[in-house]
């Protein structure tokens, strides 16, 4: 295990499956704040949710907060770093034109398209692209201590006791029957007509009888065809 410090990054992203105003639910109660004080969360913006862990904590808040349904990223401590303000463009003056002149015709764009697979930016246009900012409030959030409930007790939701009257019951003693005569189902007898059968005696086979064999094939060799 490292012994290094590390900051949990959360930058809006969702675990598959989850609904985003549930997963705001769930972190504004993680975190025991207002929802409207969640929402700078998911801008888009890298914001540090905790700061200076271990990495046993590291993972140990990130599993919680993907329970939430958050997903976090962990980085080594201290290299977060504020996105660069993005510089404002400056209007240019257009020049002023006589009245009697007509506006110049616009220069040819001399567009083309990418080859397909190709990048959109050259190296030079990379290496000058920064990352759009957004502005994000302080986030002064603290995490629970990992054991123990997310909930307070006084958020519990507790059903009241049901009220059950006192029944009081005798136990009857052995052999009694135990159902009234008026509650028994008595069955009617079924007549049977008087069977005049014998039985068999011991040792008999009781399966069915053997058949005769079959008589033998005539003698043919005797017999020809006339010509």
């Amino acid at each position: 295990m490292s012994d290094g410090r590390f900051d949990i990054v959360f930058r809006g992203d969702i675990a598959p499956g989850q609904v985003l105003p549930q997963v705001k639910q769930r972190l504004a109660a993680l975190f025991k704040r207002e929802l409207a004080q969640i929402e700078p969360l998911f801008s888009g913006a890298p914001v540090a949710l905790k700061k200076d862990v271990d990495q046993l904590s590291a993972e140990k808040y990130k599993k919680v907060l993907a329970q939430a349904g958050a997903l976090v990223e962990i980085r080594e401590a201290g290299t977060l770093k504020a996105p660069p303000a993005r510089p404002r463009p400056v209007a240019k003056a257009e020049p002023a034109t006589q009245p009697d002149e007509a506006p110049a015709p616009p220069a040819p764009a001399g567009l083309s398209l990418v080859p397909v697979g190709g990048f959109l930016l050259t190296d030079e246009e990379r290496k000058q692209a920064v990352e759009p900012s957004a502005p994000v409030a302080q986030v002064n959030f603290e995490l629970r201590p990992l054991e123990g409930s997310l909930v307070d007790e006084n958020e519990i939701e507790r059903m009241a006791p049901v009220q059950v009257a006192d029944v009081e019951f005798d136990i009857s003693e052995p052999g009694v029957e135990l159902v009234e005569a008026q509650y028994k189902e008595v069955a009617e007898a079924v007549v049977v007509a008087d069977l005049d059968v014998d039985l068999a005696p011991a040792g008999s086979d009781l399966g069915q009888l053997p058949k005769e064999p079959a008589p033998p094939a005539p003698d043919t060799s005797g017999i020809r065809l006339a010509d």
